[in-house]
């Protein structure tokens, strides 16, 4: 998990340039990575809104992602197959990738690396 830390630290600060929901796959993408993730999400607004992966209009609220800043990312234990990522963005809010399974994945593509998730620790 430190060399996933390492590459996604040093393409910080990066824009969300793409966002999509397709049922069942948010997806999102900016300058040299994208990120699709199958498994649940919630996105945390800093004006108190919260969009989840079961959200009646999740579908049109995840455009609002677009022009977002990843800043920094997180990792939070998923139980005991792995590890997900919070996404934390300029503007205060946080996007986090719930892994509720082992098989409930996302995949984040950026140069010269593909993870697939949950992460093991190392």
């Amino acid at each position: 998990m430190r060399m996933a830390e390492n590459t996604l630290s040093g393409l910080l600060p990066t824009s969300v340039d793409r966002a999509e929901y397709s049922e069942p796959t948010l997806l999102l993408g900016g300058q040299d990575w994208s990120l699709s993730a199958t498994c649940a999400w919630r996105w945390d607004g800093v004006n108190g809104c919260s969009v989840d992966s079961s959200s009646a209009d999740r579908a049109d609220r995840v455009w609002d992602l677009v022009g977002e800043t990843i800043v920094a990312v997180r990792w939070i234990q998923a139980d005991d197959w792995g590890s997900d990522p919070i996404l934390e963005f300029r503007s205060g809010g946080r996007l986090c990738l719930l892994s509720d399974a082992p098989f409930d994945t996302w995949v984040w593509h950026v140069p010269n690396l593909v993870l697939v998730g949950p992460l093991l620790d190392d």
